[in-house]
């Protein structure tokens, strides 16, 4: 991919760090418009250092035809900017996400993430006192 993509790319991921999904097409880029057939991003990538993610993004070809989504993680100061895929299908989507170890997917209609593995909830402990019978 061309330099001057890349450095839009990150532009575009400094002005929308809660979140993005981009087309790359003849090396423009578009913002994606969700619908019940482009419904569910997954990532299929896991860049987090720039390096990462530059060496991702140049070893695409200039004619690049895709997705890119990222995110800026507040706790760990770090964007995350991979491949995407976007699909209707949100079991298949699932089977891709944990294929490559991803935690959520996102639901581009509704804005919101869904979790592969969902969250475990704190279990408390409960004590059961043992009382022994002698019949």
């Amino acid at each position: 991919m061309k330099e001057e993509i890349i450095e839009k790319i990150f532009k575009y991921a400094i002005k929308n760090a809660d979140g993005f999904t981009v087309k790359i097409k003849n090396g423009r880029i578009y913002k994606v418009k969700f619908t019940s057939e482009k419904r569910y991003a997954v990532s299929i990538t896991n860049c987090k250092t720039y390096k990462e993610i530059y060496l991702m993004l140049k070893s695409l070809p200039d004619n690049f035809n895709g997705y890119i989504g990222g995110w800026y993680n507040t706790d760990e100061k770090k964007y995350y900017i991979d491949l995407t895929l976007i699909l209707s299908d949100l079991h298949i989507a699932k089977i891709i996400g944990k294929k490559f170890n991803q935690k959520v997917i996102w639901d581009g209609l509704e804005n919101k993430e869904i979790w592969i593995k969902p969250k475990r909830k704190k279990h408390r402990s409960v004590v059961i006192p043992y009382i022994e019978y002698n019949i």
